[in-house]
């Protein structure tokens, strides 16, 4: 384990990179130190050749609740716009890395959290988890991750969660493709690294050029609406901004 990461840590174990979000007093919600190291760990765990996959998991009691709002609290539409384009390349990272990324899904997985689940390759969930796309409760909107929702699980299910705001179970998370599986709390760390082994043990340029080609499939629809999540949040936060 590496020390001088403090908010998020990374892990090498056999042939599987985990990269844990750390700040469980805060429910893994992101801030600017977050953004940067978890890009950092992405590309370093993808430029690893004895990493074969990558776990995503937080600690505490929660996966991820979103970002801090402070980040952005001060800044101008042109500043939140750009800031907007860091977060959705975190995202689009988590496709365009040639290595599988399995999320590791405990209690609560909101907003940015959800949108992480989205982006990920496969994601596991310990019953009980829950899911929401819940920034239009407070006046905003989940854009970014509302470009991975629709691909995830189609756009009618997805314009429900988004203008909603509500907060599903695990069990409905599988039934409608937003998650692989459900298992037990317990369970849910042995089951992320027996997958991950499973898929390591595949040819290595298989799982690579693989990835590759499924994500390439949609990668038109991914960027533009990567562009539009950015441009239109960054309008939309300005004029919550002055309320």
């Amino acid at each position: 384990m590496e020390q001088r990461e403090r908010v998020v840590l990374f892990e090498k174990k056999d042939d599987i990179g985990i990269i844990c979000l750390n700040r469980p007093k805060e429910k893994n919600a992101f801030n600017e130190e977050m953004f940067l190291l978890f890009e950092d760990f992405l590309k370093r765990a993808d430029d690893d050749d004895s990493i074969r996959c990558i776990i995503l998991k937080g600690n505490g009691k929660a996966f991820c609740t979103g970002i801090d709002l402070s980040l952005i609290s001060n800044k101008d539409e042109v500043e939140i716009f750009f800031w907007m384009k860091k977060l959705q390349r975190i995202m689009n990272l988590l496709r365009e890395i040639s290595k599988p990324v399995i999320s590791m899904v405990q209690d609560l997985a909101l907003a940015f959290g959800i949108g992480l689940v989205a982006a990920s390759d496969i994601a596991i969930a310990a019953k009980g988890a829950r899911f929401g796309a819940i920034a239009i409760n407070i006046g905003l909107f989940c854009m970014g991750p509302g470009v991975f929702l629709m691909q995830n699980i189609g756009p009618k299910k997805a314009f429900e969660l988004l203008f909603t705001g509500k907060i599903i179970d695990a069990d409905e998370a599988l039934k409608i493709g937003l998650i692989n599986e459900v298992v037990q709390p317990e369970d849910l760390n042995t089951r992320a690294i027996s997958l991950a082994k499973e898929i390591s043990s595949k040819d290595m340029w298989a799982v690579k050029l693989g990835k590759r080609f499924f994500y390439q499939s949609l990668e038109e629809s991914t960027n533009l609406g990567s562009e539009l999540a950015s441009h239109y949040f960054s309008l939309l936060f300005s004029k919550w901004n002055k309320k």
